[in-house]
């Protein structure tokens, strides 16, 4: 079973986004055994242009990080927008 809870506020302004938020996940497993990460974490967005946009984000562990879904990581990214319902994007973490 996994618990999730996220506190999170984003901030938009022309061609940046920001965003910055607590995380705690815990998974327990059926026998017993519990998995547990706390974090805060944060994310930069910035369009080149209309099409092309750069990501960088940082999930930092602060308590306890044995969640493997959950690591302390950073993540660099950009997303290519095909068409209107499709977008290209490549992740680095």
């Amino acid at each position: 079973m996994r618990d999730l809870a996220e506190l999170h506020s984003q901030y938009s302004a022309g061609k940046y986004d920001l965003l910055a938020g607590v995380r705690s996940a815990e998974d327990t497993l059926t026998e017993g055994q519990s998995y547990r990460s706390d974090q805060l974490f944060a994310s930069a967005r910035y369009r080149l242009t209309d099409r092309l946009a750069l990501r960088i984000s940082r999930d930092q562990s602060i308590d306890s990080n044995s969640n493997v879904d959950y690591p302390t990581q950073t993540t660099v990214g950009a997303d290519y927008k095909l068409s209107d319902t499709s977008t290209f994007f490549a992740d680095q973490a």
